[in-house]
């Protein structure tokens, strides 16, 4: 999580890695202003609610642009301290064919464009691909010796 920041903050101002669990995204890691990263602790958003990421749920791909207006977004944009009409962007990492994190972006510097889109889904590609041989390890680890 702390690579995916790492990749981000270059290009953002405010950077967060949302995690799924069962029926919401938690907000997991933040890098932003000052006491951006407190401020989010414990903050969700349900995935019952219609909301911007939910498109990135459903289609595996990635969002650029405002906030359609909408109240859950509304509240999203709220708590993270962003203009509804500010372009945000939200990409998924992938994993095992289902979306399991979202990095979200705002505050994009002026050499953010199709390049660095395309950049970003190369390496969040390559994150999923190192989530998937993490957990092989993990589970050949715990297999007996002769299994190996």
């Amino acid at each position: 999580v702390n690579v995916l920041l790492r990749f981000a903050m270059p290009h953002f101002k405010k950077s967060i890695v949302f995690v799924l669990m069962a029926d919401h995204l938690q907000a997991y890691r933040a890098e932003g202003p000052q006491g951006f990263e407190e401020r989010l602790r414990g903050f969700s958003i349900s995935m019952n609610q219609p909301n911007i990421f939910q498109n990135v749920f459903e289609s595996n791909m990635h969002y650029i642009g405002a906030m359609p207006a909408h109240p859950e977004n509304a509240a999203i944009a709220e708590k993270l301290e962003e203009q509804v009409i500010s372009p945000v962007f939200l990409i998924p990492l992938v994993f095992q064919k289902r979306v399991e994190m979202v990095l979200f972006g705002s505050g994009m510097d002026e050499t953010f464009n199709e390049e660095q889109i395309k950049r970003f889904q190369i390496f969040m590609e390559k994150a999923g691909l190192a989530f998937q041989i993490l957990l092989l390890k993990k589970r050949m680890a715990v297999l007996p010796q002769g299994l190996r």
